[in-house]
């Protein structure tokens, strides 16, 4: 019997934290960001990158660490280029000063290509 009268006040708390919840009207703010960087020099997102399918305990634990610092640029920052490293997937890796804050995330994203354009409509017969 103080089973189903625990379950009881666990599922009413649940439905009242669901009603109070979908009662306060949901509010966000639009914020853009161009990418997300890791916390220091290129050698560490070269590491990342070479190392991203190593299962081992220790390579989970910095990967997960690497990534829960990484930090984001907002656009037009602007940064200075320090190194460029080799990936082994034939890719590129750049180590950049943000604002004092040594960073580094693909190449791709400090020198992104040009879209490819468009090709035009095919008309229907």
């Amino acid at each position: 019997m103080k089973r189903r009268n625990a379950a009881a006040c666990v599922l009413a708390a649940f439905a009242l934290c669901a009603a109070i919840g979908s009662a306060v009207p949901a509010h966000a703010d639009t914020i853009l960001y161009e990418f997300a960087a890791l916390r220091g020099p290129a050698s560490l997102c070269q590491w990342f990158d070479n190392e991203i399918n190593d299962r081992s305990l220790g390579a989970m634990i910095r990967q997960t660490d690497l990534i829960y610092n990484r930090t984001t640029l907002e656009p037009g920052t602007t940064v200075t280029n320090v190194q460029t490293l080799p990936v082994n997937n034939g890719t590129q890796v750049a180590g950049f000063d943000a604002g004092r804050t040594l960073l580094c995330s693909g190449d791709d994203a400090l020198n992104p290509s040009a879209p490819e354009a468009a090709s035009p409509p095919t008309p229907s017969p």
